[in-house]
């Protein structure tokens, strides 16, 4: 769909990011840096070029979000169009799991939970991204992670959704233009937690209808997860949309449940153990007064 490009602005020395929009089926260089459709692909370009400028809007209207990426401007040049955004020098979550292996899960779940606040954020305004995948996370040099590329990005107030998707990571509803919204991308996220961790790529969605359960969990694929963080990814890879979380929210609060009745659990096993000897020591002192005074009056002569 397009070109991105390594860039500095003039002003501020500062490196950027701009995608220029250049499709490879339908366009070509005119001269120079023009761009311009080939023979008969005028409408494809055209409607294509739209939907980008689309893109550039959406991002850009989007308030800062700290895990998403930042557009910074964009623009018609060329014969074609460009969006600038902010540099990410970091590694997609895709090629972090083809260079180094699967990623803990004590390790990556964590790591998401700013970013699923983020992406709470922006459906609230009425934004779904519809291609969240590890190759549009990136893994930044200080840990933290970065949702990109909004090419399938709509409104939820859309009258009509393409369909876009990227097999394997995309929910059952975006092969047709049926209801969409956030539990799409939940779809999204745990599908890219689940291929990060065990690095086994997701059944498609359709070839799961007819037997939803037959992708193997994460724990049987030998990986280190707790059963409620294990459930929450299971429960958001769910194929009918109904019965997904139906936002962000939801699944955060499933994903990262265990925490706390954990601390619970704890607490109450201190204070029951606590309890437990304090009224062992009660009744072994009652205990050991009844047998003293049974003694005491044993021993007492007799008058």
């Amino acid at each position: 769909f397009g070109i991105t490009y390594i860039a500095r602005l003039l002003e501020t020395g500062q490196r950027v990011a701009i995608k220029e929009y250049y499709p490879n089926h339908c366009a070509q260089r005119t001269g120079g840096r023009t761009i311009g459709p080939l023979p008969g692909k005028e409408m494809s370009f055209q409607k294509g070029m739209a939907g980008f400028l689309r893109e550039a809007k959406l991002l850009a209207g989007l308030k800062p979000l700290p895990s998403v990426v930042k557009a910074l401007d964009y623009f018609q040049y060329n014969g074609t169009a460009y969006l600038a955004m902010e540099f990410l020098d970091g590694v997609s979550l895709s090629e972090k799991v083809k260079q180094r292996g699967t990623i803990p899960a004590k390790q990556l779940i964590p790591r998401f939970k700013p970013l699923l606040k983020d992406m709470e954020s922006m459906h609230r305004d009425g934004i779904i991204h519809r291609d969240v995948a590890p190759d549009n996370i990136m893994w930044m040099p200080d840990g933290t992670l970065k949702l990109m590329d909004f090419g399938c990005a709509r409104s939820t107030e859309a009258q009509a959704l393409t369909v876009m998707l990227k097999p394997r990571f995309a929910p059952v509803e975006q092969y047709s233009n049926i209801s969409q919204g956030p539990w799409t991308d939940v779809y999204g996220v745990a599908a890219t937690i689940y291929y990060c961790i065990t690095g086994r790529v997701p059944d498609d969605a359709i070839e799961r209808l007819e037997n939803p359960s037959a992708m193997p969990t994460p724990t049987q694929l030998h990986v280190d997860i707790s059963p409620q963080q294990e459930k929450a990814i299971m429960w958001g890879l769910t194929v009918q949309p109904k019965h997904r979380p139906q936002s962000m929210d939801e699944f955060m609060d499933e994903l990262y449940a265990s925490a706390v009745p954990n601390t619970l659990q704890t607490w109450k096993i201190k204070v029951a153990s606590i309890l437990y000897s304090k009224i062992t020591i009660l009744l072994l002192g009652i205990l050991a007064g009844v047998l003293l005074m049974f003694l005491f009056f044993e021993l007492m002569p007799v008058k």
